[in-house]
């Protein structure tokens, strides 16, 4: 059985003591300070942030028309004849369209300039859909034309 301290007159006392049988003073209720409820709170509050940044960083990635246009040209560098050789224009550029369709899909009308099987540097149009998969993180061709 563990001994501590009364807090009025210093007397020895069992901790399940529900008085002190010197002074009858009660037992201090253990509490938790304001600091530590203050540090709990705070840590609450940024970890309720921290999901709802998740989920709004998840919704800016599936509106994000730059990241599609980006994420379409690795979806169209392995169909080239010359992948290494490809040289894609920025998203404003001329020829270059980008559509955000909803539901994290869009569609992507752009073009890149590579080598042919000849070696002779050429310009080749290329249409992209895509969706953004929030779960994943993770972007899934949905469908691409280039001409052979």
């Amino acid at each position: 059985m563990a001994l501590i301290k009364c807090h009025e007159c210093g007397a020895k006392i069992s901790k399940e003591a529900k008085a002190c049988p010197s002074c009858g003073a009660k037992p201090k209720v253990e509490s938790v300070s304001a600091g530590w409820i203050f540090l709990i709170l705070i840590g609450l509050y940024f970890f309720g942030k921290s999901d709802t940044a998740q989920e709004h960083a998840a919704e800016k990635s599936c509106t994000d028309q730059t990241m599609a246009f980006v994420m379409s040209q690795s979806f169209v560098e392995p169909r080239l004849k010359s992948p290494s050789s490809a040289d894609f224009p920025l998203i404003r550029s001329n020829g270059v369209r980008t559509n955000y369709l909803g539901d994290c899909t869009h569609e992507i009308h752009a073009y890149v300039d590579s080598q042919n099987s000849f070696g002779a540097q050429v310009r080749t149009k290329y249409y992209a859909k895509l969706k953004y998969l929030k779960g994943k993180d993770e972007w899934q061709l949905l469908d691409i034309k280039l001409p052979n």
